[in-house]
This record gives structure tokens, C-alpha cells and sequence, in this order.
């Protein structure tokens, strides 16, 4: 059995309408995960809020491994949950970005470079879209 290794590396959130008052931010993490893979949940620290982006720089690289069988199958979808950090309440999900691990794969297939940027949209617990930059 082949297996594959993705190294996940969340690097901002930008244009994500977390204020609960004008001046104060609400503090967010994620945690990412790989449906349909025993592979654990991750958890990124609290990310920095600067100018209208929140950000998590290199420390929030992740490593997952999966079984290259149910990639091709297209059976792993990539979870991402926006999370904020609530002192007294729990925390709460704000908003989720899901996608097909194949298409992920598919998209940097024949790229010499080792690493992608790619920009995601967020749904946010209202249903609207929020970005962010992975």
C-alpha cells in the first residue's frame, strides 16, 4: 500500500469580518483535518490580527499521510475550520473551507516546485464567503 505525504501550511485570513466591537478582534484558529483519512486533526495557534488579515506565518505547517489508493478514488476532502477563541462560552466554528484532496493534487501535478499557493474561499456560519490565502 503507497501512501502520500501533504505538508498544509495556512499562512492568512484576510477580509474575514471577525469584529464583535469596533476595536476589538476576535481571536481565531484552525483546525484542519482530512475526511475519509485516520489521519489526525491539527491545530494551528491563534492567529496575529494585522490590518484586515489574520495570520498564522510558518508555524502552522501540518503533515498529513494518506493511502495513495483513496486519493486517486477521490474519497479525501481537505477540512478547514475557522475557529474562535472564546474564553468563558467555548470556542466556536465561524466558518469552514472543504476540498477534494484530488483536486489539490491534480492542480500541482507537473509543477517543479514542491510548494502552491493557493486562495480559498471560507463559508462563513451566515453562508456568505470569506478569503483566505493557503
Amino acid at each position: 500500500m503507497d501512501y502520500r505525504c501533504f505538508n498544509i501550511n495556512l499562512i492568512q485570513a484576510f477580509d474575514f469580518n471577525t469584529t464583535e466591537v469596533q476595536f476589538f478582534k476576535k481571536p481565531i484558529y484552525a483546525m484542519v483535518s482530512i475526511v475519509g483519512s485516520s489521519s489526525s486533526k491539527h491545530r494551528t495557534s491563534v492567529a496575529k490580527y494585522k490590518g484586515n488579515k489574520h495570520t498564522w506565518g510558518t508555524s502552522s505547517t501540518m503533515k498529513f499521510h494518506m493511502e495513495d489508493t483513496k486519493l486517486q478514488q477521490n474519497d479525501l476532502v481537505l477540512m478547514i475550520q475557522i475557529v474562535h477563541k472564546r474564553m468563558l462560552v467555548g470556542d466556536k466554528v465561524i466558518g469552514e473551507v472543504c476540498v477534494p484532496l484530488k483536486e489539490l493534487y491534480d492542480n500541482s501535478s507537473g509543477i517543479n516546485n514542491d510548494t502552491n499557493y493557493i486562495t480559498l474561499q471560507v463559508v462563513n456560519s451566515s453562508g456568505s464567503f470569506e478569503e483566505g490565502h493557503y
